[in-house]
């Protein structure tokens, strides 16, 4: 008994010992937060210990004659004087703008007059030139590059596009930082800075989980921040259909988990415009001929599964064989050429297994007519090669996963 005690005692000691002297180590590890330094790194930056006040009641943006004439300038202006002066308040107005705004009226209260800065040399205006004219959306050929430079008295922004201003603004909101003597500061800072890569994507599948429409504009204001422009929206899958369709109402109406959990008309359009105004493109996917169970509830698209012969209740990918599927599809991605705004649709084509194609009967018939013989690689192609053909008639390029070229089918040379 003695000696259990004793070998418990050791082995209970040593794991203490260790967690503390870990404990110790960790405690004396100093890390430091950034202070007014923009991320992404820029390609090129210099900045000095030359330091600027900014305060809320003498800073303004001003604007050459080709940007004034830009909405989405004037309405930047507006969300990036909130996240430089009034931080806490700024997620606030994607849900409560009224409860915000009241907020900012009491943080303007306390805050201190220009006058008590002293002596101090104030920054005062940022003046932001963009060449083109302002463009509607943004492309995957978007110039997004930016000059920035900060010196005493006021800041200049040079961008050839819009999109390269609003890059250029997020840049000037994160080296603007909080400061005990002037309250705001910012650093002497020259900057020349563009995208390493033109297509800077996050994605979020909202088909196998639904999110909400608050979370998803949080994430795209958080790759605003972090200057990422592609919202790859994975919005359907097999276990919902929430996209609400104006051409076929029934999709969402018995595809989707429930009422609750749908994207009317009016959330895709806020929030295309919300993504619009932070330079970011939807990049919408319809994944297809797999993944797409929530389809077949509503409408008769997808292939039945049989068992020694018979039909055993299961559905698999789209069924190629009918022309009522393309017929739909036709009707169905001319909707959303009309209601996407970017350049790409993604058609998915990932995971198409051929079982359930191999076991219906009239799969195998229609494999015969083709002369395709048992490639089912090729009826995957036929599928993929007549839905391309429907989404270029409607002007738009497409892109597919990975899979279809592990499947041996053959894709136009165009193909992303």
């Amino acid at each position: 008994m003695q000696l259990t005690f004793i070998i418990f005692f050791i082995y209970a000691y040593i794991p203490l010992v260790q967690n503390t002297q870990q404990q110790i180590e960790l405690d004396e590890i100093s890390i430091k937060p950034t202070v007014g330094e923009p991320w992404p790194k820029p390609q090129s930056i210099q900045t000095t210990s030359v330091r600027f006040a900014v305060h809320p009641a003498a800073f303004h943006f001003l604007t050459n004659e080709t940007s004034q004439q830009c909405d989405l300038l004037r309405n930047a202006f507006d969300r990036y004087y909130k996240i430089i002066f009034f931080p806490q308040t700024y997620m606030l107005h994607l849900t409560d703008p009224l409860l915000a705004d009241i907020k900012i009226h009491h943080l303007k209260e306390a805050l201190r007059n220009v006058s008590d800065l002293g002596d101090v040399t104030l920054l005062k205006r940022l003046i932001v030139n963009i060449e083109q004219p302002c463009e509607e959306w943004p492309r995957l050929e978007s110039n997004e590059s930016y000059t920035l430079v900060v010196k005493e008295g006021h800041a200049l922004l040079d961008a050839v596009s819009v999109w390269g201003a609003l890059r250029g603004l997020e840049t000037f909101s994160q080296l603007i930082y909080p400061d005990s003597d002037l309250q705001f500061a910012i650093n002497e800072t020259t900057i020349y800075d563009f995208p390493r890569f033109q297509h800077r994507g996050f994605l979020l599948d909202t088909g196998t989980h639904f999110i909400s429409q608050k979370t998803l504009k949080i994430n795209l204001e958080a790759m605003a921040q972090s200057k990422m422009n592609v919202f790859h929206f994975h919005i359907v899958d097999d276990q919902s259909f929430p996209y609400d369709s104006i051409t076929y109402p029934e999709l969402s109406g018995k595809g989707a988990f429930d009422r609750n959990h749908i994207y009317s008309q009016a959330d895709i359009g806020e929030l295309l415009e919300f993504a619009r105004q932070r330079g970011i493109r939807v990049f919408i996917e319809f994944d297809s001929p797999a993944h797409s169970r929530s389809w077949g509830r509503a409408y008769d698209i997808l292939t039945q599964c049989y068992s020694e012969k018979k039909p055993n209740n299961k559905l698999g990918p789209m069924d190629p064989s009918r022309n009522t599927t393309f017929e739909f599809l036709k009707n169905f991605f001319h909707e959303v050429a009309q209601i996407f705004p970017d350049r790409y649709v993604h058609l998915g084509a990932d995971e198409v297994y051929f079982d359930c194609w191999e076991s219906n009967p009239s799969i195998t018939q229609f494999m015969r007519q083709m002369e395709f013989g048992t490639n089912y690689s090729l009826l995957e192609q036929y599928f993929m090669q007549t839905l391309i053909n429907i989404v270029n008639a409607t002007g738009k390029n497409y892109v597919v996963w990975q899979d279809i070229i592990d499947n041996n089918v053959t894709l136009q040379t165009d193909t992303v």
